[in-house]
């Protein structure tokens, strides 16, 4: 996938997840060389950290399966970094990854949300 292709995914998730009453609170958030967040965002009183995935059709592997055990320790340490720089721990904290859709073109379609919470 393109780095343009990765970006409208990512807006267009930014889209969707504000539809659905979620404040924005940061983008490609990076803790060091542990790994990135996607999007982070509020929703009443959880912090969300969330993984965006794009796939066209026909790829060998889905965007669900491309989220491999590693890289969701790596989101986790991302997670904890951006925990640790808080006043106060949120009441609760999720997990998320959203799956788009994309279509022959690339261009973003239907959006998907998948947990990712143990």
């Amino acid at each position: 996938m393109s780095t343009l292709t990765g970006r409208q995914a990512e807006d267009a998730s930014v889209r969707w997840l504000e539809d659905r009453g979620h404040r924005v609170l940061a983008r490609n958030y990076r803790y060091h060389r542990f790994g990135e967040i996607d999007i982070v965002t509020r929703l009443d009183d959880a912090l969300c950290f969330v993984e965006v995935r794009a796939r066209r059709p026909g790829q060998p592997v889905s965007a669900l399966e491309s989220i491999t055990p590693g890289k969701v320790t790596r989101i986790r340490k991302a997670a904890s970094g951006y925990l640790a720089a808080l006043e106060e721990e949120p009441a609760a904290i999720r997990l998320l990854a959203l799956v788009v859709d994309l279509d022959a073109f690339g261009r973003p379609g239907g959006i998907s949300c998948i947990s990712m919470d143990e």
